[in-house]
């Protein structure tokens, strides 16, 4: 099975910085540290800027927005919960389920990016 996770350490040649600072962030998630994760994904947005090709950072841009929101929705799931490893699982979930869906809108919005990132 290919994870998300598995798929940024391949595209690590493409992001740089940004990779890194993306599983950075996936460890913090799976810990249920979802505040440190939005932070670190701030950082990403900010490493973006390094990269040279406009078609990279808009991939980047996006996928980086997209997790941020993710994060954030497990953020406001959790928030008011005992951090135990079931309410651990269904925040990792609804983090998912949102990138997935904030993906699917920004495909929308920027169809020359559906498809065609690394």
């Amino acid at each position: 099975m290919v994870t998300t996770f598995t798929r940024a350490v391949a595209c690590a040649e493409h992001y740089g910085e940004v990779t890194r600072l993306w599983i950075k962030a996936w460890h913090e998630e799976e810990k249920g540290n979802y505040s440190q994760a939005i932070k670190i994904y701030k950082n990403a947005l900010k490493a973006e800027k390094s990269l040279n090709e406009k078609h990279l950072r808009d991939c980047a841009n996006t996928g980086t927005l997209a997790r941020m929101k993710g994060a954030q929705s497990a953020y406001e799931f959790i928030k008011d919960k005992t951090k135990n490893s079931q309410n651990i699982a269904k925040a990792n979930e609804i983090s998912e389920k949102t990138f997935r869906k904030t993906i699917d809108e920004m495909d929308k919005l920027r169809p020359d990016l559906q498809n065609s990132c690394p």
